[in-house]
């Protein structure tokens, strides 16, 4: 399912980059794509995306 993997990719990025706040989703062709920021700072400057395939987050 689908919502149950974006959770899982959240979770992990969470847990691996430091105080990350998750701002955006989004799909791009099979790609899911999630935008947030590092440090707990609200910048572009930290705002970082991250991809993960669906399919193989299940």
């Amino acid at each position: 399912m689908a919502e149950s993997s974006i959770t899982a990719a959240v979770s992990a990025l969470q847990q691996t980059v430091p105080s990350f706040i998750p701002q955006t989703l989004f799909k791009q062709g099979e790609m899911w794509v999630i935008g947030g920021v590092r440090n707990g700072q609200l910048s572009t400057s930290n705002f970082e995306q991250y991809q993960f395939d669906s399919k193989n987050a299940s």
